[in-house]
């Protein structure tokens, strides 16, 4: 198969987001017993600022709160956080990829629009034979949170993906290029599949059919 994936439109993780994505974290720490004012510490954001759906902050900001969920929570793994994001999670590039009519329409408006999104390790998409292999590149993330960010942005992609199409597929492949944990219990569990740990590369493969297959927006005639 031969497609030409969009070239996504910010190549730096540093572009200001909506604040959906700390509302996900927030959220996710408050489920593990944690105030969402712990959370925001060193932010200037307050609470009220995440349910205004019009609160725009930057890339640092969010980090910030990845960082603090992360001293509260150390075992807390990036793939458990990244099960949390939905399609509506992306506000209005949420609601365009829901409408469109195959998995690589979607894929390329993600791509085209990539600085919409929450994303830190910025995706790129190709054809590898009949895959499609997403690489994942982490060389520019702090390295603190860089492996809590993979797997969150990974699984994050993967989930969306799997929302999109109408009966759902789990990934046929993923690596991380971080040792294995003690226990990969919890990420099994997220992506029903067993990932390779110490590789080369961060990366989600699928079968490239899937590319041409119709969505449920234009199954459900969405505009």
């Amino acid at each position: 198969m031969s497609l030409d994936f969009a070239r996504p439109a910010a190549l730096s993780w540093d572009f200001p987001r909506d604040a959906a994505g700390l509302s996900v974290l927030v959220g996710h720490g408050r489920e593990r017993g944690l105030e969402a004012p712990a959370l925001l510490v060193g932010t200037g954001v307050h609470e009220d600022d995440l349910l205004s759906g019009e609160q725009l902050v930057t890339a640092r900001q969010e980090l910030r709160v990845v960082r603090n969920l992360r001293a509260a929570l150390p075992d807390l793994f990036g793939v458990e956080v990244g099960a949390r994001y939905r399609a509506e999670t992306f506000g209005v590039l949420g609601f365009a990829l829901l409408s469109s009519r195959t998995l690589a329409e979607a894929a390329n408006l993600a791509l085209r629009f990539i600085d919409l999104s929450h994303t830190f390790a910025i995706p790129t998409p190709r054809v590898e034979g009949k895959r499609v292999v997403v690489d994942f590149d982490d060389s520019a993330l702090p390295d603190d949170v860089a492996r809590f960010l993979v797997e969150r942005d990974l699984t994050a992609v993967w989930k969306v993906l799997d929302q999109l199409h109408p009966v759902g597929f789990a990934p046929g492949r993923v690596t991380f290029r971080g040792a294995e944990p003690v226990s990969v219990g919890r990420h099994r569990a997220v992506l029903g599949v067993d990932p390779v740990f110490g590789a080369t590369d961060n990366s989600l493969a699928f079968d490239a059919a899937l590319l041409d297959t119709r969505l449920l927006g234009e199954a459900r005639g969405m505009p």
